[in-house]
């Protein structure tokens, strides 16, 4: 009973302090991926900067044609806008998804049943979209959990082991006075006092002595 006593406050109070920290983590991680879009929206921006200009009479290219490489998995489109009407997307990740419905700022997309973690940024008639799936967030979130399940796990297996042994180590005692107890000896011979036990059982001893 004291070992399951014991072991159940440690799992209580073990386990509300990993969520806690699992949480904190999670939030934390979430806040660096999203300063990561934004990061690279701007990245993207300073680069746009550097383009050379098209001549009026040049002809569009093909959005296709135009490619942005990902980094870190980070899906970009750069597109152009005037008047809140599409004009032609310049570039876009290979691969990734249209962002032409992403709202400004941090969001959310769906598209073909994929999630995603989006950022705009607007420069001039200049629309910047980075994204990244939230599937991808959540598997490494539960990385995270699992590198702080496992030692918890393996200390709370360990330390109930060693709890074990040590409430049998604490418990032997008694069982040498019970075992006195019931040996065949009269009772005016019997002397439990003599007992080796700890200091703390020893008026328990001299009692029993006394009676």
């Amino acid at each position: 009973r004291l070992l399951a006593l014991l072991g159940l406050t440690w799992l209580l109070l073990g386990g509300t302090m990993m969520i806690w920290m699992y949480h904190r983590a999670a939030d934390q991680l979430d806040e660096a991926l999203d300063s990561r879009l934004a990061a690279s929206a701007n990245m993207v921006a300073r680069l746009i900067t550097q383009w050379p200009q098209p001549q009026a009479d040049a002809p569009l290219k093909d959005p296709a044609s135009i490619d942005v490489l990902a980094r870190d998995g980070v899906a970009c489109e750069v597109s152009e806008w005037r008047a809140e009407v599409l004009t032609r997307t310049l570039a876009r990740t290979p691969g990734s998804p249209k962002l032409q419905a992403a709202a400004d700022g941090l969001g959310y997309l769906d598209q073909k049943g994929v999630r995603w973690r989006t950022y705009v940024l607007e420069q001039g008639d200049l629309r910047i979209a980075t994204a990244d799936r939230l599937d991808l967030r959540d598997s490494l979130k539960r990385e995270v959990a699992l590198t702080a399940l496992l030692p918890f796990g393996v200390c709370l297996l360990a330390g109930l082991g060693l709890l074990w042994l040590g409430i049998g180590q604490g418990l032997a005692p008694l069982e040498r006075v019970r075992r006195l107890l019931t040996a065949d000896v009269p009772l005016q011979r019997l002397d439990v006092s003599q007992a080796r036990v700890p200091r703390e059982l020893q008026p328990f001893t001299q009692t029993i002595d006394g009676l």
